[in-house]
């Protein structure tokens, strides 16, 4: 198979980027987070005795493509980055957001040089399946070994925008102006079809019976057929300085993980999330009840927690700081760069060979 020369703009070169150097370069001038070193260290824990050879890499890209086409062999060369996808398959919009950003933060960091198999899709994973390399994802289940989880990317440029749209409406952000309702609104995906297997629609449902507790409505539908759907509410999109104005934002798990999560902890907002069998590249970092409140995955105590931060609003009030300032200080975009940059050091120590072209 082919390599060549990532460069392609497609419409992803419609994507701006804006990094500030300063604060990139002071971050990498000193020691990444803790949370962060032990993260990549546990993902790259199962391939430490064996290393990484030029051999595990082709035997792992050939088990995968027939049941994961959506992967991509991605070479980085004098800081330079090459694909090579998998035969017979084009290469994916996401793939291609996700290698535009790679080749984007070369501008700002020097990349070693690395050979990795990647995958932009929602998750990564293979059950009882060997794989002698592993598969850079978003997102994996937990115990997942296959796969080393690396920051989403496919979403950058509409992150960003969240992120400045947040911090323009914090300058008039008031604890005690916003909404003591809970809010959720999102797509219709999660699996299955009522409220006994989609925490969605389950989450929706207790809207209409709990209104005085949870303001929740699906928008456009996405996946589910609208006969399943159809007896619960149905609104537009909003945007996210509207969802602001609420003291509780409800993140909540669709196909995988819950995509909103990221933006919700610097909402200055109290951010309840479900306990989940996903996990993303910064879950290990937050915990339960300093930077988000808990519930279960059938939703069936939500109401009970939504009552608990009315009753201890101060309590409330410093859950939210904690996740606006964990945000501010580990998920930035800068972040997001330093976090790659130190996972493919660590991956390229494992490397057993050298990357040619």
């Amino acid at each position: 198979m082919k390599r060549f020369l990532f460069f392609l703009m497609l419409s992803v070169g419609l994507l701006s980027i804006e990094v500030d150097r300063k604060k990139l370069d002071g971050k990498l001038n000193r020691a990444p987070p803790q949370w962060m070193v032990e993260q990549i260290e546990k993902d790259l824990e199962p391939f430490k005795t064996n290393g990484i050879t030029v051999k595990n890499l082709n035997q792992t890209y050939d088990q995968i493509k027939n049941v994961w086409p959506c992967a991509s062999r991605i070479y980085i060369l004098n800081n330079q980055v090459f694909i090579q996808n998998i035969a017979d398959y084009p290469l994916s919009r996401s793939n291609s957001k996700a290698i535009f950003c790679l080749h984007e933060f070369t501008k700002y960091v020097t990349f070693p040089d690395i050979d990795v198999i990647l995958t932009a899709f929602e998750q990564f994973g293979l059950p009882n399946v060997n794989l002698s390399a592993p598969v850079f994802a978003v997102c994996k289940l937990k115990g997942n070994k296959q796969a080393v989880l690396y920051p989403e990317l496919t979403m950058i440029g509409r992150r960003q925008a969240q992120i400045e749209s947040i911090l323009k409406y914090r300058i008039s952000d008031q604890w005690n102006k916003k909404s003591d309702l809970a809010f959720w609104r999102g797509s219709t995906t999660g699996g299955g079809y009522d409220t006994h297997t989609n925490l969605r629609q389950k989450i929706v449902a207790l809207s209409m019976k709990k209104p005085d507790y949870i303001e929740a409505a699906f928008s456009p539908y996405k996946q589910n057929k609208y006969k399943y759907i159809k007896n619960y509410r149905l609104e537009g999109n909003i945007e996210v300085s509207d969802q602001l104005k609420y003291k509780y934002l409800i993140a909540a798990d669709g196909n995988t993980f819950a995509s909103s999560l990221g933006w919700q902890l610097l909402s200055n907002s109290v951010v309840f999330k479900n306990n989940s069998k996903w996990i993303e590249w910064y879950y290990d970092a937050i915990k339960p009840y300093e930077h988000y409140i808990p519930y279960k995955r059938d939703a069936s105590d939500l109401i009970q927690k939504i009552q608990w931060a009315k009753e201890h609003d101060a309590e409330a009030k410093r859950i939210a700081e904690n996740a606006t300032d964990f945000f501010l200080y580990n998920l930035m975009i800068e972040d997001v760069i330093v976090y790659i940059y130190h996972l493919f050091h660590e991956y390229a120590k494992l490397q057993k060979f050298k990357v040619e072209k």
